[in-house]
């Protein structure tokens, strides 16, 4: 019913360190933006995921020589 004062206190103590974080990755940001690299989007990474492997494997050039033994088939340019 009654919030107890030590709560109160760990909860803002809690809020203050959450924001003197925040401004010290902001500090380094600014100082540093040759360091920053942008990241890809979680839906590129999703649908990269979800592409055929098709896509995803490299192609092996047309005249190189089947070396499992299994039936060969020629990949499509």
């Amino acid at each position: 019913m009654y919030e107890h004062p030590y709560l109160t206190y760990q909860v803002s103590a809690v809020e203050i360190e959450r924001i003197a974080q925040a401004a010290e990755r902001r500090r380094i940001v600014a100082e540093n933006p040759s360091r920053i690299v942008a990241r890809e989007g979680l839906l590129t990474r999703m649908l990269r995921r979800a592409a055929p492997a098709k896509q995803n494997r490299p192609v092996a050039p047309a005249e190189a020589p089947c070396v499992t033994g299994a039936r060969c088939v020629p990949l499509e340019a």
